[in-house]
């Protein structure tokens, strides 16, 4: 595949949720994994990938990493899906701008009726 078509048909995916829940990070994350990415395992939670905050990651769905970050109760959590490797200099190479696929409501539908979230996009 050249350059060209890669950026005639590649689409950058993000999604966005809040969520409302009791349950520490790490529990959270797998009842959204059971949900969302069949399982795999959420990690990461040593590495503070943003700053003091506490957040735990899945590399690579679709070239998306999918971050669960927060705190249990009202201050909640933020569940974020955004490109992990994206070609951005591909597409500024050629001057060129990528769609964006926003998958929020997907992913608020695979989790609003899960028992002990309050899910919001």
């Amino acid at each position: 595949m050249n350059n060209s078509s890669l950026t005639d048909k590649a689409v950058y995916i993000t999604a966005y949720l809040f969520i409302k829940s009791s349950l520490d990070i790490e529990l959270l994350g797998q009842i959204i994994s059971a949900q969302i990415a069949g399982g795999v395992p959420f990690r990461g939670l040593d590495e503070y990938i943003c700053d003091e905050i506490p957040a735990i990651y899945i590399r690579n769905i679709l070239g998306c990493r999918l971050i669960l970050l927060g705190y249990p109760g009202e201050a909640g959590y933020n569940l974020k899906l955004s490109e992990y490797n994206f070609p951005h200099e591909i597409f500024r190479a050629e001057g060129k701008t990528p769609s964006t696929v926003d998958l929020s409501g997907n992913l608020y539908a695979c989790l609003k009726d899960v028992e002990g979230l309050a899910v919001f996009v």
